[in-house]
């Protein structure tokens, strides 16, 4: 996809999200929200975190020289030496995620999609540069930590208002970027996933983003050929573990819309639960996703 359609999806995913706040009533915010423990403020300020993330690395990366850019003042010498780095596997930083997939397990280690409150879901992603970390800047749900959020009991209106400044401040820095950046597939995951906390219906082209990476994601971590793992309209891998298919209909299939895939891959809804008011259609001996779940 190109870099105008990534920027495009996730600044219109935030923007949804942020018309949805703005809209919300002042008593909705020390409501209970969608996941136990939490309030309708904490996914807030939550998420505020997040896009405060997502503008920082977006920040970092614009200024970090592009390698592929060459030094019209630099020596014969410096540039055999330049082209010699360039063979390199990475020109990140050290310690900066280079790949979608790689983005996305840095987001998890850092509590980006906790569905509990507490330490464990107000991980700073500062040495990755994480696009959208559950730790955040002082006053806006990193200082104190997500589980020790005051979002819940803050002024509504300046919760409202520090979430939609957010969003303008991330939206500019996503008009500003200039080359291609994998971490927006990942910031896509967080903006769709937050989204669905907060009743958001995602916009399709963030869904569609959000839903092939976490399918690459599962590929990944549960990898064989034994059950035909179904996303329509948006993605099908094969995983597990066992023999594998070549022809005719496949002997273990399981089925989800984008969104009761994301929702079980991210802990917020339980494989059998899906599977029992039909969300989801598994079939096949090898169906069973339990053991691989939630995948972030």
């Amino acid at each position: 996809m190109p870099t105008a359609e990534l920027v495009d999806a996730v600044a219109a995913q935030w923007s949804a999200l942020a018309a949805a706040v703005d809209g919300l009533p002042d008593d909705a915010f020390g409501a209970a929200g969608a996941l136990p423990g939490w309030t309708v403020g904490d996914l807030v300020a939550r998420a505020t975190s997040s896009v405060h993330a997502l503008t920082e690395s977006l920040r970092t990366d614009a200024s970090t020289p592009d390698a592929s850019t060459p030094d019209a003042s630099a020596t014969d010498a410096s540039a055999t030496s330049a082209s010699a780095t360039s063979a390199s596997p990475s020109t990140e930083p050290a310690g900066r995620p280079t790949s979608a997939i790689e983005w996305l397990v840095a987001l998890s280690q850092a509590g980006t999609w906790a569905t509990e409150p507490g330490p464990a879901s107000s991980g700073s992603t500062a040495g990755t540069g994480a696009p959208g970390g559950a730790g955040g800047p002082a006053g806006v749900g990193g200082a104190a930590g997500v589980g020790e959020s005051t979002a819940g009991v803050e002024d509504p209106r300046v919760v409202r208002e520090r979430f939609t400044t957010a969003v303008s401040a991330a939206r500019a820095a996503l008009a500003g970027l200039a080359r291609p950046d994998e971490s927006l597939r990942a910031a896509a995951v967080v903006a769709v996933v937050h989204g669905l906390d907060l009743g958001v219906e995602p916009e399709r082209p963030a869904l569609r983003l959000a839903t092939r990476l976490v399918a690459r994601l599962f590929a990944a971590r549960v990898p064989g050929h034994a059950v035909e793992l179904r996303v329509p309209p948006f993605a099908a891998v094969q995983i597990v573990a066992g023999p594998r298919h070549t022809r005719g209909t496949p002997p273990n299939v399981v089925e989800a819309g984008p969104v009761p895939f994301l929702l079980v891959c991210t802990g917020r809804l339980r494989f059998a639960a899906a599977v029992a008011d039909g969300r989801i259609t598994a079939s096949g001996e090898r169906c069973d996703l339990t053991p691989h779940l939630p995948l972030l």
